[in-house]
């Protein structure tokens, strides 16, 4: 009767243990996978990261996390790790990480599970997950994101306009780029739609506005850095998805000083009609692509040239307009065999300064900037062709004609409208002709009131059956001081604005174009040097005969001349340095140069009469 009684005390004790067991047991499970995403870089280290659940009544000890990265197609192990987090209470989660970043050496598709070690995991089908995602090439080294301290047309540190900057690698076709900004992980904001990377032979770089304001940015509120997709493809896109590589990228100072520099004869007040959709069709065809190799693109830097440092120039502020004629005429004179080469770049911009009648630190309207266009021309005796379109020249409004007259030279009206907007196809059949092209602009308010004004000198153009239309110009967007020169980029609206084609990614405003010009080399153009003489081809200017000695100066076999006349040095910068009067008769000039504090270098000089330079020359000092 006793043995019995012993198996069953022994059983009732199983009992006890076995539940007391089962209660200490633990319901581990593997949550979502945090990292990695979808898509992730080459070459960029990622950390593996996924959400461990307890969902039971007790705590959990030491439970090992297991991680396994497989090639998606050959299923063999690129990577290894585990991680053994030492607790864990009881219904609540916790982020776990892998030991070590993974490094992905190839693109391609991978696999990642994730498997929990717990050897009192009382439901072990919860321990065990696996997720697909893919590593892809970013764009290599070619983009940069930029935001802007405002100097002018007002002053804001932190501001919700910046610039994206490319180094484009050389190409055999034509690619389109495509960069995405994201707030969290899943709103998408457009920054960059279907922006052109036509093909060429060598690299070369641009930069195009953006918007931040959309991207949740706070004006005057400093902020490191944000996320976004920047991809090239072989078509356009005409929307988004959660489905792209997301990086982060550095948010890089940079100042925006343009205000006031070409402004318009008056404000127009029609209706703003807002830019169309960019919606392109897939994989559009160009019908014309064309982009400059190294347009000149003069470094404004009122800071250094402005009217107390260079007297009789205007200043580098508000000097966009002359900028951009001196950019186009060096530019000009560079690629045209049959045109001299003049005075240096810098010089070219104080000419322009003062022929379109500056005033100090002021912009430049239309009809002065040809008429200062003109008489640069005419001055150095340049066989150049000179014309413009304006909405403030309408289609049969007269000619522009140079202020020196005795060549009797105009600029000829190519406005074809009544309404006289400017057209995108005449610009771009100036660029495929190889001439010159300047562009003015002007932004406004939503209100329809006038904010600034700016001109650029165009470096390149696209245009895709009227589907597609932009610009490559090159100008300097901060005139306050040394640097912001860059190519950027505008694609255009035409149907936008009855006053001209409207710059589609301008975050400042609503702006469109007012004004282009162009100069072209043109062999019939002549110079009459007296009423009733014959018309010949201009030849370079006259060399003058320079040489110092002991710090003076000698310029011999000066032309007669019974005009008043000057000689005009400048500095390898265009800085005019001194400008001396020359007497009427006087065959030898001689001047002592210990005067003027020169250091030694190489200087230019020119021999002006009546504002024109008749004759040009250097010298070593």
């Amino acid at each position: 009767m006793k043995k019995p009684v012993l198996i069953s005390c022994l059983a009732s004790l199983l009992l006890v243990l076995s539940l007391q067991d089962t209660a200490c047991a633990t319901n581990m499970k593997v949550g979502p996978i945090l990292s990695p995403k979808n898509v992730i870089a080459l070459n960029n280290p990622v950390l593996i990261a996924y959400l461990l659940r307890n969902d039971s009544l007790y705590d959990a000890e030491d439970v090992r996390s297991v991680f396994t990265i497989r090639d998606a197609v050959t299923n063999e192990i690129v990577f290894e790790n585990e991680t053994v987090t030492p607790f864990i209470a009881a219904y609540t989660a916790f982020t776990v990480y892998s030991q070590l970043s993974w490094l992905p050496q190839y693109a391609g598709r991978f696999r990642l599970s994730v498997d929990i070690v717990y050897s009192q995991d009382v439901i072990p089908g919860d321990n065990s997950r696996t997720v697909e995602f893919r590593v892809e090439t970013p764009p290599a080294g070619i983009f940069e994101a930029y935001r802007y301290d405002m100097l002018l047309p007002y002053t804001q540190m932190y501001s919700l306009y910046g610039a994206f900057f490319l180094r484009v690698a050389p190409r055999s076709q034509l690619q389109w780029l495509n960069v995405v900004g994201w707030r969290g992980d899943s709103e998408a904001v457009w920054l960059g739609k279907n922006l052109p990377l036509p093909p060429k032979t060598d690299s070369f770089e641009y930069s195009t506005y953006i918007s931040l304001e959309d991207m949740g940015l706070e004006s005057g509120v400093k902020k490191d850095s944000i996320t976004l997709s920047v991809v090239i493809s072989d078509t356009t896109w005409n929307s988004v998805t959660d489905e792209l590589l997301k990086q982060g990228y550095i948010l890089k100072p940079d100042t925006f000083a343009v205000d006031d520099g070409a402004p318009p004869e008056f404000t127009p007040t029609p209706p703003i009609a807002a830019p169309t959709p960019q919606n392109y069709p897939s994989g559009p065809k160009l019908r014309e692509t064309i982009l400059r190799d190294s347009v000149p693109n003069i470094d404004l830097d009122s800071s250094r040239y402005n009217s107390t440092t260079i007297a009789g120039y205007a200043g580098d502020l508000n000097a966009c307009v002359p900028a951009s004629g001196a950019n186009s005429m060096h530019w000009l004179e560079r690629i045209e065999e049959a045109l001299p080469n003049t005075v240096a770049h810098r010089e070219k911009l104080k000419l322009l300064s003062e022929f379109c009648r500056r005033q100090n630190e002021t912009g430049v309207r239309v009809h002065p900037f040809v008429r200062g266009k003109l008489h640069f021309v005419d001055s150095m005796k340049l066989p150049i062709r000179v014309k413009w379109q304006s909405y403030y020249s309408p289609k049969d409004t007269a000619t522009i004609a140079s202020p020196i007259s005795r060549f009797g030279h105009t600029a000829e009206n190519k406005t074809t409208v009544d309404s006289g907007k400017v057209e995108v196809s005449w610009i771009v059949q100036e660029v495929k002709d190889n001439e010159d092209v300047e562009v003015f602009y002007s932004w406004y308010d939503s209100a329809g009131n006038r904010k600034g004004s700016h001109a650029v000198t165009v470096s390149g153009a696209i245009t895709d059956n009227d589907r597609v239309k932009g610009i490559f110009i090159v100008d300097d967007a901060n005139q306050y001081s040394a640097g912001g020169t860059r190519q950027r980029y505008f694609d255009l609206d035409e149907n936008a604005d009855s006053r001209g084609p409207v710059l589609r990614n301008y975050p400042f405003g609503h702006a469109f174009i007012y004004g282009a010009f162009s100069e072209s080399y043109d062999s019939t153009v002549t110079f009459i040097e007296e009423p009733g003489s014959v018309g010949r081809s201009p030849s370079p200017l006259p060399t003058l005969h320079v040489g110092v000695r002991d710090g003076i100066l000698l310029i011999a076999s000066l032309p007669p001349s019974n005009i008043r006349r000057s000689i005009r040095v400048v500095d390898v910068a265009g800085r005019v340095l001194a400008e001396f009067d020359v007497m009427g008769g006087q065959p030898m000039l001689e001047y002592d140069l210990r005067l003027t504090g020169l250091v030694r270098g190489t200087y230019f000089l020119s021999l002006i009469e009546e504002g024109t330079a008749v004759a040009t020359g250097s010298f070593q000092y």
